[in-house]
């Protein structure tokens, strides 16, 4: 196995929201667009790149299909899988990306984790890339992360102004899905998607009767 390779293990987080296969497929991205992994490289077999990461085979699998679409890797049948030439991969790495930005909170809950697969299956269908960042009040990760371009940026969580801020200082349009933590006093237009709030009421109380709460 490729040296490079053999050192992304470290940077797969089991324990970090973002689903595994993502992570895998941006930490190889990454080498490939830095140049540690050169046109014409020979990666792993799919079972021992998956067994170096220590992840499941479908996730390698998911993981380099991601990247296959991206024309950042091709495969050949019976040869392996190859580092493509990065000028002809699609626009997909430069502008067509979404970040899902969730806040203030260690472990998605349900609706976070429903919602971030709706997201997941809709850039999947158009081609897009997707990042999923969490984020902690006064985490100074998120300047560096905002430096980027993106097509769009979904925040979600437990919002706050301070986020709203920051947000509207870069480039890149971006939703509020849910509340603002507190009251938005802001003069710059907040594009925001409220729950029904109606609907989950009764979803929740149907839930209890049939419970028998």
């Amino acid at each position: 196995m490729n040296a490079i390779l053999k050192k992304l293990s470290d940077t797969i987080d089991v324990t970090e929201s973002t689903p595994l296969y993502i992570q895998v497929a941006n930490a190889i991205r990454e080498k490939i667009m830095n140049g540690e992994l050169k046109e014409g490289a020979n990666l792993a077999p799919e079972y021992e790149l998956a067994d170096d990461l220590n992840v499941s085979l479908i996730t390698t699998k998911k993981a380099l299909d991601i990247l296959v679409k991206e024309k950042l890797i091709y495969r050949r049948p019976r040869l392996g899988t190859f580092v493509g030439n990065i000028k002809n991969r699609i626009l997909i790495t430069d502008t067509h990306k979404i970040l899902f930005l969730f806040c203030n909170a260690r472990i998605p809950d349900q609706y976070s984790s429903l919602l971030f697969s709706g997201v997941e299956q809709a850039c999947k269908e158009n081609n897009f890339s997707l990042k999923l960042l969490k984020y902690m009040q006064g985490d100074k990760l998120l300047e560096k992360i905002l430096k980027e371009k993106y097509t769009g940026i979904l925040v979600s969580g437990l919002v706050y102004p301070e986020i709203i801020l920051k947000l509207n200082k870069q480039q890149s349009p971006f939703v509020v899905i849910g509340y603002i933590g507190t009251q938005w006093k802001g003069e710059e237009e907040l594009y925001q998607i409220l729950p029904p709030a109606e609907e989950y009421g009764k979803i929740a109380t149907d839930y209890l009767i049939k419970n028998n709460h």
